[in-house]
């Protein structure tokens, strides 16, 4: 894949890695939706059938690029191969709604309804797993403004302040916060 940066996804047994620039726990819902949008864009135009300058068209420099393949292993040896690239490039002077989209293995150029984009990922972190099982959870520290304030959970699952001014504290408050930050979903975010 390739929005704001480059970056590489990877399935090994029924989960998925992001495998490039780093190694982490991708998030299987953000790859399955990323895998639908793909498979669901519709052509609303066809712009050129064959590209004959892909400056025109903004594909010189694709503002994304999406290349699927598979992993096969022959004789010991791993090899990539391609199934399917997508790239995506201007946006076109008589319809602004539309960006120009091409298939690596077509010369055709499309125009796609450009608000695809958005559910695309265009930074690996998007689709980085944040979850965490909240059980877990034994300290969080809270700053604002330079003062931290640092709270701990006992085994029994009793919340006190270890660090910082004390507070009201309300654990069923607290507890909630850990179980959506436990939860969180940041497809929806380019964060690096």
């Amino acid at each position: 894949f390739r929005g704001t940066e480059r970056f590489s996804v990877r399935r090994e047994g029924t989960n998925w890695f992001v495998v490039e620039p780093k190694r982490f726990a991708a998030n299987r819902a953000a790859i399955e939706e990323t895998f639908q949008t793909l498979e669901t864009i519709g052509i609303e135009e066809f712009s050129a059938d064959v590209v004959d300058s892909p400056q025109r068209f903004g594909l010189d420099q694709p503002v994304r690029e999406y290349s699927l393949g598979v992993t096969t292993n022959l004789g010991g040896i791993a090899t990539n191969a391609p199934l399917v690239s997508l790239q995506f490039g201007g946006v076109p002077t008589n319809n602004v709604h539309f960006i120009y989209a091409r298939r690596g293995d077509e010369p055709s150029v499309y125009s796609v309804v450009r608000s695809v984009l958005p559910r695309l990922p265009e930074s690996p972190n998007q689709l980085r797993d944040w979850r965490f099982d909240t059980s877990n959870l034994v300290r969080v520290s809270i700053v604002r403004s330079n003062v931290v304030r640092e709270l701990s959970r006992s085994a029994n699952g009793v919340w006190t302040v270890t660090q910082g001014a004390p507070a009201n504290l309300i654990p069923d408050a607290l507890d909630e916060t850990a179980f959506r930050l436990g939860n969180f979903n940041p497809y929806r975010y380019a964060v690096s």
